[in-house]
């Protein structure tokens, strides 16, 4: 669990500066009529869009909830299980 800690934390300080354009497109997509992220994005950016989502929803849980919310729309609530294992140092 301390690994995991360390690698948000380097990833907390790393999206710091980028952070209102990634908000602003994930606003953006939870507008979209569909919820199916395959029609919305075409294959392979729906995975990308996982697995973003994934990635940014933990790295930055306190700014704010979009990219939890683009997660619940798309994939019903599921993280990128492939992203967490790597966060976690698994793979």
């Amino acid at each position: 669990m301390k690994n995991y800690k360390i690698r948000i934390t380097q990833l907390h300080i790393g999206f710091s500066w980028s952070m209102r354009p990634l908000i602003e497109i994930s606003e953006a997509l939870l507008e979209v009529d569909s919820n199916d992220a395959a029609e919305v994005m075409g294959w392979p950016d729906n995975l990308k869009l996982k697995s973003s989502m994934t990635l940014f929803a933990l790295a930055k849980p306190e700014c704010c909830e979009v990219f939890q919310k683009v997660l619940d729309k798309f994939f019903r609530g599921e993280r990128d299980q492939r992203t967490v294992e790597i966060l976690l140092g698994k793979r």
